[in-house]
């Protein structure tokens, strides 16, 4: 998958970088477990916000290299 070059993406973007259902990231997102940005009626998800939820929910033993 290519990684948006724009820092805020739209709810299919989003689902799609994080591997799972557009219908999973709007659950996540209404049950405050997921950030999201409003612009008027529009919602958002920063690749930043995205990317530390992945780093909260990370579990197991990470080895360096």
């Amino acid at each position: 998958m290519k990684i948006p070059e724009r820092r805020l993406l739209v709810l299919d973007e989003a689902a799609e970088y994080l591997g799972i259902r557009p219908r999973t990231l709007e659950k996540l997102a209404h049950d405050g477990h997921m950030a999201y940005v409003k612009l008027g009626r529009a919602t958002r998800y920063d690749l930043a916000d995205l990317d530390a939820y992945v780093d909260r929910n990370r579990r197991g033993n990470r080895r360096a290299s």
